[in-house]
Order: structure tokens, then C-alpha cells, then sequence
């Protein structure tokens, strides 16, 4: 089982903290297997990776000044991350 939630945050409380814009939380989830070959091909990226990249677009995520990905630590979320997002040095 794997999820994502993603949501903006484009104000902050009277402590400078992110506060989560209303409406804007989506999900999208999937019962499939987190193993893909990093061979650099279209046809490689899972359709989990497929999914959270098109909500990451459709909700101005790679627009935006900050970007943030949580996790728990599992290798294959950094690497889903990198695949979606590489970061610039």
C-alpha cells in the first residue's frame, strides 16, 4: 500500500508557521509494488510514480518557492522522489 498526500501552504500562523491551505489536500493511493528498473525509460517508471507526478503538476508543486517531500525513510521513496523531482544543486 502506498500514499501520497500532497497540499499547499501558502500562509502562516501568528508563530511563522506553514499553515495548510483549505480545499487544497488531495490523495492518491495504490496497492502495487514499490521495485522498478532505473534504466532511464519512459516504460520504467512505475504508475504510482506516474500518479504523484501528475498531482504534484496539476497542484503547482514544481512552481512553487519551496518544495517538501516526507517520508519514513524507505530507500524507494527518496528514489521516487529523485525520479519526480531531482535535485538542483
Amino acid at each position: 500500500m502506498k500514499e501520497c498526500v500532497i497540499w499547499t501552504a501558502d500562509s502562516r500562523d501568528s508563530e511563522g508557521n506553514p499553515v495548510r491551505d483549505k480545499g487544497s489536500v488531495t490523495y492518491s493511493a495504490g496497492i502495487e509494488s514499490c521495485a522498478w528498473r532505473n534504466t532511464g525509460s519512459e516504460e520504467d517508471i512505475p504508475a504510482f510514480a506516474r500518479r504523484v507526478e501528475r498531482e504534484l503538476t496539476r497542484t503547482g508543486f514544481f512552481l512553487a518557492q519551496r518544495q517538501v517531500f516526507m517520508g519514513d525513510g524507505a530507500l524507494w521513496i527518496w528514489n521516487l522522489a529523485e525520479m519526480i523531482a531531482p535535485l538542483v544543486p
